[in-house]
């Protein structure tokens, strides 16, 4: 009798999967995101939405998930207004309120042009590095280290920069012709021009073409085996942020922000004394700083993109050789990076604080902030294997789907914070300690 039972539940269960999946027949399965950083796989089941449309469900392989549209990230959400009108017989015609958010249908591509997919595996678990990432099913979690609890640390004064010199690097030239476009090469290593791009300046910093040793040398402190020395040859200059992508950039753009240290974020409590609009973006995934590049481009007319990896070494370096810019050894002056012992966790706990508003630290030769420490930087070559052999420009592996970050952080050692230090991850990849910077190609 109980087998007979159980063999009708069983029965009864199959029957009312594949109802669904019929009813479901007409939805993709997809990844939907959400503005706070969570991320689903599964169908949009549209016979359970709310009357008023604020709300719909998405059935994943395990569970269904109640989500708001509002939420959702503006290509998606622009996503479920679409497929309504299209539903309708309204195909073509958008009133006020279902009007695509501004660069709502931007797609993350890749940079700076291609057909790959950038849909990557999502790993099982996060790696040795304290980074967050993406997962199927979960919203996306962040580190609960208690040293996260303290109050926001302000950027310590630096006796070297006065405030009259801080003026002076933040002009932007308001009573001076306008710069000419970044389509017109510069003149000297390290000329600064700033543009006004939504009413946001934007500081750049030339690096002219050259030749460069990218790499360490193998009794460098801290060096690793993938980082071997070889020549590349850059045959085109280009213009790089002086700093990270600020929270104020990122929101001038869009009206989400990913970041864990901003006023939406896990860590608002942190800054709710804090101004936060000249922190960096961080926990912006690879994919998502390719739609920031394309709506800055969009908004700029200018072909703006990541910088390749060795793009980034060079401007870091700007024609040094040692382990970092300013010389061979790295000080709490010089950056903002974790400088506890390692293996000594009380001492680590103190060390681990928050990042700094950007440009906090002395710029390097070509005047560029931040290329050591504050947050990681992605860039835009898949990760890979390098060899010894000389290159010319440079655009990373044409397998796998890792994506190279660079720079160190304010939670990352010493070792990371060095010119050459370089590693991989997924692009599906959030962490609280990695944002990035673009170039405007000539």
């Amino acid at each position: 009798m109980k087998r007979a039972r159980l063999f009708l539940a069983c029965s009864l269960l199959l029957l009312f999967c594949g109802i669904l999946a019929v009813l479901d027949a007409d939805e993709p399965m997809r990844r939907w995101r959400t503005r706070f950083g969570g991320v689903l796989t599964g169908t949009w089941d549209r016979s359970l939405d709310e009357p008023d449309g604020s709300l719909i469900r998405i059935r994943s392989q395990s569970n269904v998930y109640r989500v708001r549209v509002n939420d959702l990230i503006p290509e998606d959400r622009w996503y479920v207004l679409n497929q309504r009108i299209t539903s309708n017989g309204e195909s073509g015609k958008t009133s006020e309120s279902t009007a695509p958010p501004p660069n709502a249908s931007l797609q993350p591509q890749p940079l700076p042009s291609g057909t790959e997919d950038l849909t990557a595996p999502i790993p099982d678990i996060d790696s040795e590095w304290g980074i967050s990432t993406s997962r199927q099913g979960e919203t996306e979690t962040i580190s609960t280290d208690s040293s996260l609890d303290a109050e926001f640390v302000p950027l310590p004064e630096s006796p070297e920069t006065s405030e009259s010199d801080t003026e002076e690097s933040l002009k932007t030239g308001a009573d001076e012709p306008p710069p000419p476009p970044p389509t017109v090469p510069g003149t000297e290593p390290g000329e600064r021009r700033v543009y006004k791009i939504e009413g946001i300046s934007y500081p750049f910093r030339w690096c002219p073409a050259g030749t460069f040793t990218m790499g360490s040398p193998k009794n460098e402190q801290g060096r690793s085996d993938n980082e071997p020395q070889h020549e590349v040859t850059l045959t085109k200059g280009f213009w790089i942020l002086e700093t990270e992508v600020t929270q104020e950039m990122w929101t001038s753009l869009f009206d989400w922000n990913p970041s864990w240290f901003s006023k939406t974020g896990t860590g608002a409590p942190r800054v709710k004394n804090v101004e936060t609009g000249s922190l960096p973006i961080e926990q912006a995934t690879w994919e998502e700083t390719a739609l920031f590049c394309q709506a800055l481009q969009k908004a700029s007319g200018w072909h703006i993109a990541l910088p390749t990896e060795a793009q980034w070494e060079y401007a870091c370096r700007a024609g040094t050789e040692t382990a970092y810019s300013f010389g061979p050894v790295i000080n709490p002056e010089d950056a903002n990076y974790d400088d506890s012992e390692p293996g000594n966790v009380a001492q680590r706990r103190r060390a681990v604080r928050n990042p700094y508003p950007a440009a906090g630290f002395p710029p390097n030769g070509w005047g560029i902030h931040d290329m050591h420490g504050n947050v990681a930087e992605w860039c835009r070559d898949r990760y890979g294997v390098l060899d010894e052999k000389p290159v010319t420009d440079p655009v990373g592996s044409d397998m796998g789907n890792t994506r190279v970050f660079r720079g160190g952080a304010w939670f990352l050692d010493a070792s990371c914070c060095r010119s050459a230090y370089r590693y991989g991850i997924d692009p599906d990849t959030r962490a609280y300690y990695l944002g990035f910077r673009i170039v405007i190609e000539p």
